[in-house]
């Protein structure tokens, strides 16, 4: 089975911001893994995908109780 990656450049649209220093602070933060290749930077995608959306998940399990 394949991981599929995201590039790092992806998401800015998913966090919100225009520049690349803050996304690389986020994921050392949340402990996503970031792959460098080459020039290229990328995450995988369910890695990033789960600590993401975990507050959200969070959020409703507690909210359910």
């Amino acid at each position: 089975m394949k991981m599929k990656k995201l590039a790092i450049e992806e998401l800015k649209t998913w966090l919100k911001y225009n520049d690349l220093r803050p996304i690389r602070k986020w994921c050392i933060k949340n402990d996503v893994l970031i792959i460098k290749h080459g020039k290229n930077e990328f995450v995988f995608e369910t890695a990033f995908i789960e600590v993401f959306e975990r507050p959200f998940i969070d959020q409703s399990t507690n909210s359910s109780i």
